[in-house]
């Protein structure tokens, strides 16, 4: 990488993650991680759920079960893309979104959204519906240890991370944390590449900021340490780490910090390792979903029709801007 950094100082799937076309052009201070969450007792032991997993799970749904909380057909179709629209984009950059995969997912949000969803409910309402039953998925746009203490708090070990359905089966996101990048009409680039590589150093990846995930191997194992720490203790930095502690509000929820047990740290900790993909950074494919898929839900357009004018607009983007 250079004569100071190692890639193999990385965790390997959020490196790969990272790069575009196999090369590196920003650097992060961290990532956040996002996800659906489900319930054992419903979902089952499922890790991951594809389009028609979805599908098939709403057919079978009791009275009073729902798939996710009172939404909009178009706030379900944001959280199916909400991380990006790469599943209908193949590496030659050709897309397929006129498939029964795409229409199978339209045609839930259809028949399952609101139009005017009226019952508005809040972070642990939701997660305490999903805990009966009445819910089967609840998203978390951003897992900071706030999130891991409430979902333990309210559903135990039947917590089931199963990432955003794909075609072939479900996956998590990171979003990266203050992305920066140096600009290919710099005339100071190796200047710019001293600034910019500090992020990427152990005193920076080292801070726990904000549910910051490091990318650091090393940094990642002091993060696990002190999210379980139940004494205080001096870190690699000289850093003073307490016992996790407090309380923390956002919403209108109140959460009681804590240490997290072991089991609930290597959940979390595998999750973070066995996720290999970024937010897409280009919202332009998923606003032309979005635009023509509202003209379907509205009536106006048939879905045969929709998801081929998706089609048509997503490959003319994408052949224009290579």
């Amino acid at each position: 990488m250079d004569e100071v950094l190692d890639k193999e100082d990385f965790l390997d799937n959020i490196w790969d993650a990272m790069l575009i076309d196999g090369k590196l052009y920003f650097a992060a201070s961290g990532v956040y991680l996002s996800s659906l969450v489900g319930n054992s007792d419903t979902v089952g032991d499922k890790n991951s759920v594809s389009i028609n997993d979805i599908y098939d799970i709403n057919q079978k749904c009791k009275d009073g079960q729902i798939i996710f909380g009172p939404k909009s057909k178009d706030d379900i179709l944001h959280e199916f893309f909400r991380m990006g629209a790469g599943e209908f984009i193949d590496e030659e950059n050709k897309c397929n979104f006129d498939s029964d995969d795409l229409k199978t997912l339209l045609k839930f949000c259809n028949e399952n959204g609101q139009d005017a969803p009226k019952d508005n409910i809040n972070e642990s309402e939701e997660i305490e519906a999903v805990k009966e039953g009445k819910i089967f998925f609840t998203e978390r746009t951003v897992i900071k240890l706030e999130n891991i203490i409430l979902l333990n708090d309210i559903l135990g070990d039947k917590v089931r991370f199963v990432g955003y359905p794909g075609k072939d089966s479900g996956y998590s996101y990171f979003r990266f944390n203050n992305a920066i990048g140096i600009s290919a009409a710099s005339e100071y680039k190796e200047e710019a590449w001293r600034f910019v590589r500090t992020f990427f150093s152990k005193e920076h990846q080292g801070k726990l900021e904000n549910g910051n995930i490091p990318l650091r191997k090393d940094c990642f194992e002091m993060m696990k340490k002190a999210y379980t720490a139940e004494d205080e203790y001096v870190d690699e930095l000289g850093n003073r780490v307490h016992s996790i502690e407090g309380r923390v509000q956002f919403d209108e929820i109140i959460v009681d910090l804590r240490p997290l047990t072991e089991k609930e740290m290597n959940v979390y900790a595998e999750l973070i390792t066995n996720t290999n993909r970024c937010m897409d950074m280009d919202d332009t494919i998923p606003n032309i979903i979005y635009e023509e898929s509202k003209l379907y839900f509205d009536g106006k357009k048939s879905l045969d029709e929709t998801v081929q004018v998706i089609q048509n607009r997503a490959q003319t983007y994408l052949d224009e801007n290579k």
